[in-house]
Parts: structure tokens; sequence; C-alpha cells
């Protein structure tokens, strides 16, 4: 997205402080962005001052994650109009002045439910998981971290669960949570009451929503709970209410977890859980991978060329949370978009060829020559492929090969 104007700076900052305390702008950063809010405001700074810190190192990042910001605070306030229509207007601005259409696709971030229609590749999953929801009460969805759990459920099950013929017209309630740094707390305020009462407070939340007859209840990064930061007791109770609210027969549970802490889950209270009742969401391959990376542009009338296509689907073949790596690259090469197409392979290859040949001439004393020149250059290039995949790592360097 074009770079905020001052005006439109300081009427984000006014919305975030309108809706968001100090302790929430921490949660928001760390659990949604992996950006320490420590690392962006000092401890003396009040909140004013800290939301606009918070922005500005958003926006003076190379590249910018002021979208990211938006779409976090928009998940975190769904029901806040003014933050929503706010946000909205961000990022439906046109991206540059010479008219290149809107990105389609998230980056590091999970897709949203306003993303949906950009949402390609897990059709099967989501048949799959209507179709069992439909029969029993409870799905654990396994995966790991990046592979698109979130993304799944809020841009791919959710919306088809709207339009999905398998359940009468409102017939499921859906709430959404996340345990967070308070797991009892938020499970009440998802509930909108007690969640020791579980078989009440269903009967009066489906009541005061009718013609629902059936509760979803959505409980994404359920890891959160077997963090060092949850006390045991926190822990426990929280585990007692979802296991109370799993005796619920009027409640349907969808629990998103990622695949490591799935020792924690098996030493938990929770367990049993049937294999009937797991999925585990494998990593995007061949044609479901490839309507992931076209099906975006697509929607905006862009062409991925096919050699770009191949090369991306090289870099992300079978890795285990490639997905994240595979969006921000995918928002690099949006930058670059000629003639509604995306290309910039054939290009890129031939900048890198040139950096590689012009390297040892430089006489940059940081890249240096020799041997331990040659290490320094292969540390940095193994932390350009863990930061964002071989041809993000590219992007990036050609990129600050231009801005020198």
């Amino acid at each position: 997205m074009a770079r905020l104007t001052g005006s439109e700076i300081r009427g984000l900052q006014g919305l975030l402080l309108d809706y968001f305390d100090r302790n929430s702008l921490v949660e928001l950063l760390l659990f949604k962005l992996d950006r320490p809010f420590d690392c962006l405001v000092a401890p003396a700074d009040n909140l004013e001052s800290a939301v606009l810190k918070v922005i500005q190192a958003a926006e003076r990042a190379e590249p910018p994650w002021t979208a990211d910001l938006l779409r976090a605070v928009a998940r975190q306030r769904p029901g806040v109009a003014p933050l929503q229509r706010t946000v909205e207007r961000l990022l439906d601005r046109a991206v540059a002045p010479d008219g290149r259409p809107n990105c389609p696709y998230p980056g590091m971030v999970s897709f949203t439910a306003d993303d949906a229609r950009f949402f390609y590749g897990r059709e099967t999953e989501i048949e799959k998981m209507l179709r069992h929801l439909r029969s029993q009460r409870l799905l654990l969805l396994l995966g790991s971290s990046g592979s698109g759990k979130s993304s799944l459920i809020v841009a791919g099950l959710l919306p088809n669960l709207v339009k999905s013929k398998l359940f009468p017209a409102g017939y499921l309630l859906v709430r959404t949570m996340r345990p967070g740094a308070d797991p009892l707390d938020a499970l009440a305020g998802a509930l909108g009451g007690d969640p020791a009462q579980p078989e009440e407070t269903a009967a009066a939340l489906l009541a005061a929503n009718p013609p629902a007859q059936r509760l979803l209840l959505v409980i994404d990064q359920f890891e959160e709970v077997f963090t060092p930061q949850i006390t045991p007791e926190a822990r426990r109770d929280f585990i007692a209410a979802v296991q109370a609210l799993r005796r619920c027969e009027s409640c349907t549970l969808l629990i998103a977890m990622r695949a490591d802490f799935y020792p924690d889950l098996i030493d938990s209270d929770l367990w049993p859980v049937d294999a009937t009742q797991r999925l585990e969401l494998t990593p995007l391959r061949g044609e479901a991978l490839k309507a992931a990376i076209v099906g975006p542009a697509d929607q905006k009338d862009v062409r991925v060329e096919d050699a770009l296509v191949e090369r991306l689907l090289r870099d992300a073949a079978d890795e285990p949370g490639s997905l994240p790596m595979l969006q921000e690259t995918l928002v690099l090469l949006w930058a670059r978009i000629a003639d509604r197409r995306l290309a910039a392979v054939a290009e890129m290859d031939r900048r890198a060829s040139r950096r590689r040949a012009d390297a040892p001439a430089t006489g940059d004393a940081g890249r240096g020559v020799g041997a331990a020149g040659a290490r320094r250059r292969r540390a940095a290039g193994r932390d350009e492929v863990a930061r964002g995949g071989a041809l993000a790592g590219e992007l990036r360097c050609d990129r600050a090969g231009l801005q020198r």
C-alpha cells in the first residue's frame, strides 16, 4: 500500500488509542505480527507516544509492514465499525501512482475474512471440514507453524460455511477466540457468559441469536495455552471449561493448534481425541500450491508468468511453513508489475549473476573477499532464505542494490 500521509497517521493513532491499551497493543504485536513491543517502544513512553512509534516503525521499514499492522488491528477488533472503516479505506487506496492494483497477497500475516476471494488452494480441506462439522462436534486442526491454519479457518472455512447447503441458513452461530494471556477470560468474552456453566451459557447465546441452533466455537492458536506465560492453574481451568463445552450437546468445537505442541495436548485432560476428529494440514503442493499463487492475481486481472510460477513452486516445494515466505515473495514481486504481468525471474537472475561477478571487485569491507568473505556471504545467504525463501532474498538484494 502507499505510504500514509501525516493526517492518516494521526487518525490511525487516535483510533488505536480509543480501542487498545498498552497490554493489548503488546499482545497484538507479539502474537499476531511477531514484533516485540519493547524493540519498538521505550519503557518510559506513554501510550500516545508508543502507538505513534509503532505506526512509524511500520511505515519506515523496508518493506513497510503497515498493511500487516492494519489487518491485524482489524482482526483484533472485528466489531468496531469506525476502526474497520478506517482500515478498509487505507488498505483499499491505490498502491502506486501508475494505477497498479492493490496486492491480493497478505504477506507474512494470515488471510482475513475480507480476503476470502483471494484464498486459493485449500478447497479439498474446506469441503472435508464442512462435511465433518455437519456430523461431528469436535475437529482438531493440526499443522506446522506457517502452514495456513488460521487462513484456512477465517478466509476458507467460515465464508464457505455461510454459503454451504450442508447447513440450514443461520443454523450455526460462530464465535472465535484465541487463548492469549488470559484464556478463561477470552473464553468468557467469546461466549458472552460464564464458561463454568456451558449448557446455560450456550443456550442463552443461541436464544439471543435466532434462528441459530448450534454454537460453533473456534479456538485458534490453541498452543498458547501450553506456553510458559500461562500458569498451570490457568491452563487447568481453561482446559476444564473446554472439556465441559465438549460435552455440551448444543456446542461444536473447532480447535486449531501447531503440531509441535502435540505432546502437550496428549499430556492434557483434553486427550484422547479420536483420529476421526483430527485433520492434519499438510504443506500445499502441486496444483493446489499453483492455485494459491495464480488465483489471487487472476482476481486482479494480473497474469503470473509460467516461469515465475515454476520458480516459486521449486522454492516452496514440500517445505513446512513455507506459505508466509511465499506470500511475502509475491508481495515483493507485486511492486514490479508491468503490463498486468508478474514476471521478473529472468531479469533478477541476470542481476544476481552481475552482483556475484562484481562482488570481489567492489572492495566492500562488509562483504570481504577470500575465505572469510565467502563465509560471511554464505551466512548472509542462509539468513535470506530463512527470512523469506530464495527468491524473496534475491528481491531484497536487488532492491538494496538499486537503492545504493
